[in-house]
């Protein structure tokens, strides 16, 4: 195969990789975080035995999925000296955490009243699916009744969303470090940064390809033109 015909090639598949990586990205696709705080759950030790709680999302019904970024947590003063605070993304089993996706980054001691980033690697999400954020703390160095982080919660039903997502109204709690779960009320307090994944149609992919061979063609002709000028021709 000519040179030419390979090195368009070669671009036009570099422009579909840029297409499917680049999107709108949206700060916070999905947000609670202008509702009113009417509390907070617990999250460590609570009466001597630990309690792990997770947040449910549902994203939007972009057809290639999203990216998920980060995830924000509201989090009120803590009590007591509660350590290794983790995150986590799950599936979700019947409308409570079930299998865990991926650990997310950040920070491991919540514990003054803010809100706290915690980031995703190459999470992918599929569109219209329930997910849950969970909240453990799985060092508590001086286990005492009120060691915990506390994780805010909101009584309003009503989230700011992008794209059809949305936040559960309520929230999952487990008393066995996530051996169990039940359902409670309120929300809690998240924030979802994500990307909608833009894949282009195939007869996209053919335009880019033929654009790209039609400029390298042009250029090539352009070469050889110019090699082959009559010497009188300049004078």
């Amino acid at each position: 195969m000519p040179r030419f015909i390979l090195t368009a090639t070669f671009a036009a598949i570099a422009l579909f990789a840029l297409f499917v990586s680049t999107a709108v990205h949206a700060d916070a696709i999905v947000s609670n975080f202008d509702q009113t705080i009417n509390g907070s759950g617990s999250v460590g030790l609570f009466f001597g035995g630990p309690i792990t709680r997770g947040g449910a999302f549902t994203t939007g019904a972009n057809p290639d999925g999203y990216t998920l970024n980060s995830v924000s947590l509201r989090m009120g003063a803590g009590s007591g000296v509660p350590a290794g605070f983790v995150v986590t993304l799950h599936s979700d089993s019947s409308g409570l955490p079930g299998t865990l996706i991926s650990a997310l980054t950040g920070n491991s001691n919540p514990f003054a009243d803010g809100d706290y980033a915690y980031t995703a690697a190459s999470v992918s999400l599929s569109p219209t699916t329930t997910y849950f954020v969970v909240a453990d703390a799985d060092d508590v160095s001086t286990p005492t009744n009120s060691n915990n982080f506390r994780w805010r919660v909101t009584d309003s039903g009503s989230d700011a969303s992008v794209d059809g997502w949305s936040i559960a109204d309520g929230h999952a709690q487990s008393f066995n470090n996530g051996g169990g779960w039940s359902s409670t009320t309120g929300a809690l307090f998240m924030s979802i940064d994500a990307t909608p994944v833009s894949v282009p149609e195939p007869t996209s992919l053919a335009l880019l390809g033929l654009a790209g061979a039609g400029a390298m063609l042009r250029r090539r002709g352009g070469r050889v033109a110019r090699r082959h000028v009559p010497i009188n021709a300049c004078q």
